[in-house]
């Protein structure tokens, strides 16, 4: 069976714009939609009408979940320790070894919860602070800029740190993007932005906080709808980057019309544009598709990809050299979400996107017929996925979004052909061109691991590379790690990890989400939790050898509907996943300018834990964990278990049957496990703790429960032992911190 996505959008809309929400309705919609995603590409976008549709049906017949205390205090820290005086806690240096990060003086092992601290546009000039309003984008051709007090002034950093480590986080990802060290042009490096920056991570360093620097994009540029390269690197290309917009190559929201609702991510959309599926193609396989072409004035004439690449480690051997004496600094990101571009293409003239969201061109090969300049082309406007807005015209004037015919990279590569330059006919002369059927990341991505590491351990050796995987927009899964890395010992793998459905509708239940691994929704409560817990467990088999995995993004909007609690319940959801698999992760994002009209001032989105001066999201997002095991701690934690709704925390941990003597065991420190226990939790009552075995102390002033086990612990080799916290009697308020 056939259908329009119009057609399946007309009905769509009538239902989220009204609320007709008759069973009826609904069934006989529910099997229309049915029968069309089993005729058509089993993707998760195939079910989205499913999903928005019984989203809201079960939602108003049974309700979206328990509602978080009216007590709970998201300020309970603002008046207590962070504006106390404040003791330096400087952090001791770590080695990295078989996935584990221990302590070079006492061996212990160490755990991590982190928080991201995005710096994406400019500080100056002022009116580039923000990608609703800044249209004066192409100032200056986009190089007199500076990001020196991004993601905030130095003299403001003390009691943001202070802030985070209350919060129990000891990690920041801190965003540093290709854009922020060298805007000014090839190789010229911001030296007062690197001055800042070393400040900036020493004053984290004095606040007992790790840092991994992330050289962050989305979607490459702020000049293709996104932020991370400079303007150049599209120059270089042979882009006209003032037309980048106009032309479709790219979709910029500053530019976004006013008389059409912006779609939620839309800028994920450009990942399938010329501009930035270009970009990607050239910086990861330039040599193998476009070989020998390269920039016209080039001293070397070396190829697109090793221009790009070359002038990329060289942005990154800039920082690695200002902070070379970092103790506090882990390592470096890869590359933020990048993406396989045009490579697997298998047709150009495919259809690109898996399903229908902002402005619907068709294929590659349309992309590049639109942008070459001479026609325009008629597409369709999706305000929501599946959600039919309008029709609109996009590149009304026909313009072309390369400087010349002559600097049009796939033009010269042969992929297609002017027929007729009076009527601009072309011609597709390679419609498989991009056709490759291994694996990207490994014939392309692990050659870039490998120089970041070289690049960055050349400065300090004991560096680390938190590599990520690519994004391929027709298929948006996390990649298993390359099993051909030179040495794991060297990298921890960092995929991110979202509830897409609540992210991209920005609409929560309780009762339904997408499985974006399996295509597929999910149904009631406990197979939604099963399924995340799955992804999740999936996620963490996801890496090769003995590398760790860290989550290095995982969050949920703050503006989503259901308003009011809808964020809290859709982030324990996804906290309690990443607990039942025991993994390290860094919530995204911690950005004091948010506003609740802005969000976090970039391409629309609300996703920071702190907005007006106030905080948020803490209920869910700041929890118990196990942030130490002595160095002869030789038992497996078995499971952590957070409920914020009742303030009980379980964990349990095994021991090996049979164990060899070992002297070091001597040490007291050594057979100790230390939790971090958010008082926040527990105020205006004592935390009640009982463990099975071993002694427990609670240090509420450092927020640390220390559960120490004795030297000989046959007793506990037999079974799990425990620890559980919960709430006690009311005594009071709490001065303890």
């Amino acid at each position: 069976m056939k259908v329009s996505h119009r057609f399946l959008s007309h009905g769509i809309t009538l239902l989220v714009r009204y609320g007709v929400w008759r069973i009826s309705c609904c069934v006989s919609l529910l099997l229309l939609f049915f029968e069309i995603s089993v005729g058509s590409r089993r993707n998760a976008w195939a079910f989205i009408p499913l999903v928005v549709i019984f989203l809201s049906v079960v939602q108003n017949l049974v309700g979206n979940g328990p509602s978080s205390p009216v007590s709970f205090d998201n300020e309970y820290y603002e008046d207590r320790s962070i504006k106390d005086d404040w003791t330096v806690r400087p952090v001791e240096p770590l080695h990295y070894e078989r996935g584990l990060w221990r302590s070079v003086s006492t061996g212990a092992e160490i755990r991590f919860r982190g928080m991201n601290l995005p710096a994406k546009t400019p500080s100056k000039p002022s009116q580039l602070q923000d990608t609703q309003f800044s249209k004066d984008l192409f100032l200056n051709g986009g190089k007199s800029v500076s990001f020196v007090n991004r993601p905030f002034p130095l003299e403001e950093a003390p009691l943001h740190f202070r802030r985070l480590h209350t919060w129990g986080i000891n990690l920041i990802r801190l965003t540093v993007t290709w854009e922020a060290v060298m805007h000014a042009g090839p190789g010229q490096i911001d030296h007062d932005y690197l001055n800042y920056l070393t400040q900036l991570v020493t004053i984290a360093s004095q606040h007992g906080l790790y840092v991994i620097i992330d050289p962050h994009q989305d979607v490459w540029s702020r000049f293709s709808g996104g932020d991370g390269a400079p303007a150049w690197t599209l120059e270089a290309i042979g882009f006209d980057v003032a037309s980048i917009h106009e032309t479709g190559a790219a979709h910029l929201r500053q530019f976004h019309s006013p008389n059409k609702p912006p779609p939620s991510m839309l800028w994920t959309t450009n990942y399938s544009r010329l501009a930035t599926s270009t970009m990607f193609t050239l910086f990861f396989a330039g040599d193998t598709y476009a070989p020998n072409i390269g920039p016209h004035d080039s001293p070397t004439k070396e190829s697109y990809q090793e221009y790009l690449q070359r002038h990329y480690m060289d942005f990154m051997a800039a920082v690695a050299k200002c902070l070379s004496h970092q103790s506090n600094v882990l390592g470096f990101g890869s590359m933020n979400e990048p993406s396989n571009g045009m490579v697997g293409l298998s047709d150009l003239r495919g259809s690109l996107l898996p399903g229908p969201l902002g402005y619907i061109v068709g294929s590659m090969w349309d992309s590049m017929r639109l942008t070459h300049g001479g026609i325009a082309l008629q597409a369709e406007y999706y305000s929501s996925p599946f959600v039919y807005h309008s029709d609109e015209v996009m590149n009304p004037k026909g313009k072309s979004v390369w400087k010349s015919p002559e600097s049009n990279v796939w033009l010269k590569a042969g992929v297609y052909r002017v027929v007729n330059e009076t009527t601009k006919k072309l011609e597709l002369m390679r419609p498989h061109h991009f056709k490759f059927d291994g694996l990207f990341i490994e014939k392309f991505m692990t050659p870039f691991y490998d120089r970041v590491s070289q690049t960055i351990r050349s400065y300090n050796s004991q560096w680390v590379v938190f590599a990520e995987p690519h994004i391929d927009p027709s298929h948006p899964i996390v990649h298993s790690a390359p099993s051909n890395i030179a040495n794991p010992n060297n990298f921890v793998w960092a995929p991110h990890w979202y509830d897409i459905s609540t992210l991209i509708l920005k609409r929560y239940s309780h009762w339904m989400a997408l499985d974006v691994p399996k295509d597929r929704p999910v149904i009631m409560p406990y197979f939604v939790d099963r399924a995340f817990s799955r992804n999740l467990r999936d996620l963490k088999a996801s890496s090769f050898g003995n590398m760790q995995v860290m989550v290095g993004e995982v969050g949920v909007p703050f503006d989503i509907v259901p308003n009011g609690d809808g964020c809290i319940k859709a982030l324990d959801r996804t906290m309690q996943a990443v607990e039942a698999n025991e993994l390290d992760h860094i919530l995204w994002c911690y950005d004091p300018r948010n506003t609740r009209e802005a969000g976090d001032l970039w391409n629309g989105e609300d996703l920071s834990f702190r907005s007006q001066g106030r905080n948020r999201g803490l209920f869910a997002a700041v929890r118990p964990y196990i942030v130490r095991k002595g160095r002869t701690f030789v038992g497996c934690t078995q499971s952590q278990h957070f409920d914020p709704w009742t303030g009980t925390y379980h964990v349990s941990v095994t021991f090996p049957p049979t164990l060899k003597h070992n002297k070091d065991r001597m040490q007291k420190d050594d057979m100790t496990i230390s939790i971090f226990l958010p008082m926040i939790h527990y105020a205006g009552s004592e935390p009640i703790i009982s463990a099975s075995y071993g002694t427990v102390h609670l240090d509420k002033g450092a927020q640390l429960i220390e559960w120490h086990f004795p030297r000989d612990y046959t007793h506990a080799r037999t079974t799990p032992q425990t620890l559980t916290v919960s709430r006690g009697k009311l005594v009071g308020p709490n001065n303890d911190l």
